[in-house]
């Protein structure tokens, strides 16, 4: 009856729409806005091409208004958004890219997108051969953990703030528990005098970050 039929729909969990609607997405970049947006942070649109896509979303709170950025993404098919005006992700989780040459045993960890970009502009390449993982924040250091176990040798890029150096010691301490022949490198004093590697890139010199010496 209708009683019941309103106890049942009151006892449903509630849905909530997403907060992010993936629109459309493309696999080369187009928007020439994005494209100086990139390049202004070192970036070339031959890297953004290779490593990112363009994807218009648009705002569960602002439905009518399609935002386009560029977006990188991760494990579970959500992205890590970024644009002049916005950063924000559809879903928080780690990124893996395989390198063509994983059985090195060698991994690259990133906190965010952008300085792994800035790694590749670096050291002037699109891909590397070895493996990289960008946690897209340090929120999903956790996800990261039990993928590090399977590398001989863990490069860390990680932000010089209270956050970035709590998730260095949560890497280090778990392979070290966990995986005690891992080489763990801390490599944060090579950009000590700057946030995160990508700030490094746009404000100084970077030619002792070149393949020859990573």
């Amino acid at each position: 009856n209708l009683e019941q039929e309103v106890r049942r729909r009151r006892a449903e969990p509630k849905r909530t729409a997403p907060a992010v609607i993936i629109t459309k997405v493309r696999q080369t970049f187009t928007n020439t806005r994005l494209i100086s947006y990139a390049e202004s942070r070192g970036i070339s649109k031959e890297i953004l091409d290779r490593n990112c896509q363009q994807v218009d979303y648009r705002l569960a709170s602002r439905p009518n208004v399609i935002i386009t950025a560029i977006g990188f993404m991760n494990d579970n098919g959500g992205y890590s958004l970024r644009s002049t005006r916005m950063k924000i992700s559809t879903s928080s989780f780690i990124s893996t890219i395989r390198g063509t040459d994983d059985a090195s045993g060698r991994i690259f960890v990133f906190e965010g997108f952008f300085d792994y970009l800035s790694f590749l502009a670096i050291r002037k390449e699109v891909s590397l051969p070895e493996s990289a993982l960008v946690l897209n924040g340090v929120g999903s250091t956790a996800h990261a953990l039990k993928v590090l176990e399977d590398y001989r040798e863990v490069n860390l890029f990680l932000d010089n703030d209270q956050a970035g150096r709590k998730c260095r010691d949560t890497i280090t301490e778990h392979l070290s528990r966990e995986c005690p022949e891992t080489n763990v490198c801390d490599l944060s004093a090579v950009y000590g005098k700057h946030k995160d590697l990508n700030s490094m890139l746009c404000n100084e010199s970077t030619t002792g970050l070149s393949s020859n010496n990573t």
